[in-house]
């Protein structure tokens, strides 16, 4: 995780401002983590800005949502999601579900929501910011993001 140890942590308040986001972060080298069952409309337009910021390293990952690296990074303690997260696609009903992505939120604001850890979709609850559960979430990163 040393390629990130520095790195700081921004939301975007959506992907529809990404693109700002990004650029006001200036030179610096970037990850961005964007909920991939959400941003299939931007990943176009999203690219080529990055594209021409020749002057900096920005890297793109696109996980099924930011839901799921909460749920998976370990900071909540349950066995029953644990159960869930090893066999995904039998609790997943696709009749009530139009993504994976409303699944996991729906289970991570279930999980939270008489907890200090309580989950918002609108707003990022500053738990999410400690150091400690940032470390946590940066574990579920794939090697090939780690290491660029």
């Amino acid at each position: 995780m040393h390629a990130f140890k520095n790195s700081n942590v921004t939301s975007s308040n959506g992907n529809g401002n990404l693109i700002k986001c990004v650029k006001e972060l200036g030179l610096r080298d970037t990850l961005v983590i964007a909920d991939g069952a959400a941003f299939g409309s931007l990943i176009e337009t999203c690219i080529s800005s990055f594209q021409i910021q020749t002057e900096r390293r920005i890297s793109l990952w696109l996980p099924e949502s930011f839901e799921y690296l909460i749920l998976k990074s370990g900071i909540l303690k349950s066995e029953k999601l644990i159960q869930i997260l090893d066999n995904i696609p039998e609790y997943v009903e696709c009749e009530k579900y139009e993504s994976w992505e409303k699944f996991f939120t729906e289970i991570l604001i279930t999980l939270t929501a008489d907890g200090v850890e309580k989950y918002s979709k609108n707003i990022l609850n500053s738990y999410y910011l400690q150091d400690w559960v940032v470390d946590k979430i940066k574990e579920q990163l794939p090697i090939e993001v780690i290491n660029k």
